[in-house]
């Protein structure tokens, strides 16, 4: 009897450890694992996790502490589940939060992600989550315009975002890692977004600037150069089209020459009448199939 009672207490504290528990049959089974990548896909684009950096969003740097005094009177899990599936209940900060988001992602999912978000601070009180979990289910046409998912209409998007557009000269749909010379972000997983912010990032590109993408001007020789900046230890680069192929000017620290960062994007504003209304729904519906 001594050895099987060590032996349930032993899986249960592994069971904590490796982050997977079943708390009880009625709630879905934690797994951080899945969690964690939920998180990349559906949030890692707007959200850091490091103390001080932010996208299109606010850190979830120490979330689990700071989410139970957003709101008063409302819990850390209240408020997390809050802000993914009514986001414009309460904004911490100015941007936007995809409405909607929450029924792309599902209910199963996003209770992992949440899952997630609490643990890194150590805080596995779990069946508060389920009960936040269960009492929600995704509605598939919550906030979204019914679209026709059409083959002709997807296949003018692409062509508008390969020709007319030029989209494809600055951005990559791969998942891989921005190169240093990378002049914009990868649209991988673009689509997990929706429809207003992608309307309103190709009508206003400066509004919401993505993260790790800064801009910036310097006056070399009577000319102004401005481009991406990345700052090096030896210096800067701007980095700007030219041609079919980019522009690349190296400013070492030895060269004493004046340069500024800039709120401004590298992206035209198609806002200006470039693509009629119906190529405007037909790019997006492009980018919204880009999951």
């Amino acid at each position: 009897m001594g050895y099987r009672i060590a032996g349930v207490v032993l899986f249960a504290i592994c069971s904590v450890l490796i982050g997977e528990m079943n708390y009880s049959s009625r709630l879905p089974q934690v797994r951080l694992s899945q969690g964690k990548e939920g998180f990349e896909k559906y949030c890692r684009k707007c959200h850091s996790l490091e103390a001080g950096e932010s996208g299109f969003g606010p850190t979830l740097h120490r979330i689990a502490s700071v989410a139970s005094t957003r709101r008063s009177g409302q819990s850390a899990v209240d408020y997390l589940w809050e802000s993914v599936v009514d986001p414009a209940a309460f904004k911490a900060t100015e941007g936007i939060m995809p409405v909607g988001l929450a029924s792309e992602i599902g209910r199963e999912k996003l209770f992992q992600i949440i899952s997630y978000l609490m643990s890194i601070e150590g805080n596995r009180d779990y069946a508060s989550l389920g009960g936040g979990a269960s009492k929600w289910q995704p509605v598939a046409s919550e906030a979204k315009r019914e679209v026709e998912w059409s083959l002709v209409r997807l296949n003018r998007g692409k062509e508008l975002f390969y020709g007319k557009g030029k989209c494809a000269e600055c951005h990559i749909l791969n998942p891989v890692n921005s190169a240093d010379y990378l002049l914009a972000p990868s649209l991988s997983g673009v689509g997990v977004n929706d429809e207003a912010y992608l309307r309103e990032s190709l009508n206003c590109p400066s509004c919401y600037l993505s993260r790790g993408y800064r801009f910036g001007k310097a006056m070399i020789e009577d000319e102004l150069v401005s481009g991406r900046l990345i700052e090096r230890e030896d210096g800067l680069v701007l980095i700007n089209r030219k041609d079919s192929g980019f522009l690349v000017t190296k400013i070492s620290k030895e060269d004493d020459i004046e340069w500024s960062e800039t709120k401004t994007s590298l992206m035209p504003a198609y806002a200006d009448g470039a693509f009629s209304g119906e190529e405007m729904d037909d790019l997006i519906l492009f980018l919204r199939s880009l999951r």
